[in-house]
């Protein structure tokens, strides 16, 4: 096993992966050897001993460099870590650091995307590697929960840990479950970066399209618009129902690096036929998704129903994805009482709205109020107009036709 290396030469390594390169020498003794200003030929000079017999590191004439495939320095999974919790918006930061060359790596539930987030909110970088707990407990534990929290992973590994909404518990929760992975993997021969990257690469089941009917070439061809697709197994049935904003992009994650849980594992091994349909919108892609996993029932789809949900009565318009036209939806009881798509000329809007706004006061009962409420809170930007909120109907028609360009 190779003896880990020096936390200098460690940190220097990760930034190497992290940031790519060249990096200039005199940016990297200004970093991380305190040097202040320093010219090249010096920094190259102080940094060549230390760099030059590392695999994978290379000196251009930009500056060092580490190779693609480059394997990690063994940095210590048991030296202290710096745990990180953060997120946006609403901006939540709080992180546990351990001393100034401590040497360890940095761990949050979510990974590197967090750890950015955190350090662009406090100004402040933190060690490298960036693991994310959650992938990790996936990956190597089967762990199958979606959005984990910390508490989430810490109960599957049966860490001591206390629940509560000060963020220092969230911190303790990850800081457990991270030390009972690390003692587990330490029985495994793991006791290091490098071999846990090794790990990670011998878990990766690559993707083979041999037994389908679908490829590479398909998927690339498939549209970027919003839609929803269905995996077949080979005997017919339905594997999986999914739908995305950008059917090629999401399509293509199922074959793309490692599975990042059962159902993907599944979808991989089993899927031999694919089908696919356009949406007009993200949110039509949502309700259409649910139409046919409640049609088709494929095992691998956990929410089989939507419930219904009485909705405000009102209109929603949902601009139509890459398309000069509008979807134009009547909500009330229930859910969704009427549907149409604006598109053409003024008078044909107009028309397709008059038409849509007449659900109103149908007085039936609609479906589909549940994933209409979620898709909302997601889009607070949409324009939803209400009764009673925003004037009455007549009114809602007016501010419609205005923003539609209908009369």
């Amino acid at each position: 096993m190779r003896p880990p290396a020096p936390p200098l030469v460690a940190r220097i390594v990760e930034q190497l992966a992290s940031d790519g390169g060249p990096i200039p020498s005199a940016t990297l003794a200004e970093q991380h050897l305190g040097l202040g200003r320093v010219s090249e030929e010096d920094a190259r000079r102080l940094l060549s001993p230390l760099l030059a017999q590392v695999e994978g590191v290379q000196l251009e004439d930009g500056g060092w460099t580490l190779a693609s495939r480059a394997r990690r320095w063994g940095i210590p999974l048991a030296a202290p870590v710096a745990v990180v919790l953060a997120r946006a918006a609403p901006a939540l930061s709080a992180a546990r650091i351990p001393p100034e060359g401590a040497g360890g790596p940095t761990i949050a539930v979510s990974g590197e995307q967090e750890v950015r987030t955190w350090e662009t909110l406090e100004g402040q970088r933190l060690p490298r590697p960036a693991y994310s707990l959650a992938r990790l407990v996936r990956r190597l534990r089967g762990y199958r929960g979606a959005r984990p929290t910390a508490f989430d992973l810490a109960a599957h590994l049966g860490a001591c840990h206390v629940e509560g909404d000060d963020p220092r518990c969230w911190l303790d929760a990850l800081g457990a479950a991270w030390e009972v992975l690390v003692a587990e993997l330490a029985l495994e021969g793991v006791v290091d970066t490098g071999g846990l990257d090794a790990l990670l690469e011998r878990s990766v089941e690559p993707a083979s399209f041999a037994d389908a009917d679908f490829g590479p070439a398909e998927i690339e061809a498939l549209d970027e618009g919003p839609g929803v697709y269905v995996f077949y197994a080979s005997t017919g049935a339905p594997l999986y129902v999914g739908q995305s904003a950008c059917l090629r992009r999401r399509v293509a994650s199922y074959f793309r690096g490692p599975p990042r849980d059962a159902k993907d594992r599944e979808i991989r091994r089993h899927a031999t036929q694919l089908e696919t349909f356009a949406a007009d919108t993200s949110l039509d892609a949502l309700l259409d998704e649910q139409r046919r996993i409640e049609r088709l029932r494929p095992h691998l789809n956990t929410r089989r129903h939507s419930p219904k949900v009485d909705l405000d009565p009102g209109l929603l318009l949902v601009p139509a994805a890459g398309r000069a036209r509008w979807v134009i939806l009547a909500l009330g009881q229930g859910g969704i009482l009427g549907r149409g798509v604006a598109g053409g000329g003024p008078r044909r809007r107009g028309k397709t709205l008059r038409r849509v706004a007449a659900a109103l006061g149908s007085g039936g009962c609609g479906g589909g109020g549940a994933l209409v409420r979620t898709w909302l809170r997601h889009h607070p930007g949409a324009l939803h107009l209400r009764v009673g909120f925003d004037g009455t109907e007549e009114d809602l028609l007016r501010r419609a036709a205005l923003e539609l360009g209908a009369t």
